[in-house]
Formats: structure tokens, C-alpha cells, sequence
């Protein structure tokens, strides 16, 4: 018969097959439930006394914004183009790098 482990806080930590009459019973500050109240309930899930509550999941995106992808990549292209500028003594203003930035984050966007 399927029990469920329940530690003093409430997590469920264990999904357990038991004999019908065996003697076993958990350790100290644990609740095994019956085969009634333990029916759905899983590993991690949280059991209050009354009910069960499922654990919430947390998706992160792997994947980076796009937006921020090329803004960086034009960012970078910017600084490259201000480094050879400057090599030759004619450095780009903000105004010069910010609209160069622009107009390579458009360029990349438009090709993609």
C-alpha cells in the first residue's frame, strides 16, 4: 500500500510501499500518511495537516534578450571603430558613437 513520508515542516520526501499490517512506522518527527490522504501527493509537494500544495515552478529563460544581444554586439563594433579613431588621433564624440550604435543595431536587426 503507497504512503507518503511527511518531515516536520511538511515537505513529503518519500513515496513508499508498505505491507497491510506491517509494524514499521517512521522516524521520530515524520508522518507517514494513509494510502487515502496520500493519493496524488508526490516528492516535494508540501502536506499542512489539511491539503496538499504543489510546488510552484521557476522557468528561467536560457535564452538572452535579443534586443539586448545587439545592442551589446553594436556596442562593441562601436568601441572596436572609437579604438582605431583614437590609434588615429581622431577620437568619435558620444553623440558620433551613440548614433553609430543605432544604426548598427538597426543594420543587425534588419538582417535577422
Amino acid at each position: 500500500m503507497r504512503r507518503v513520508l511527511v518531515d516536520k515542516d511538511g515537505l513529503v520526501i518519500n513515496a513508499i510501499e508498505i505491507e497491510e499490517g506491517s509494524s514499521w512506522s517512521p522516524p521520530e518527527g515524520h508522518t507517514l500518511l494513509t494510502s487515502v490522504k496520500s493519493k496524488g501527493i508526490d516528492i516535494g509537494d508540501t502536506w499542512d495537516g489539511i491539503k496538499v500544495t504543489k510546488p510552484v515552478a521557476v522557468i528561467l529563460s536560457l535564452i538572452p534578450d535579443p534586443a539586448i544581444a545587439i545592442s551589446s554586439a553594436a556596442a562593441d563594433v562601436v568601441t572596436e571603430i572609437d579604438k582605431a579613431f583614437t590609434a588615429r588621433s581622431s577620437k568619435l564624440t558620444d553623440a558620433e558613437k551613440t548614433a553609430m550604435k543605432d544604426k548598427i543595431s538597426k543594420l543587425i536587426t534588419s538582417q535577422r
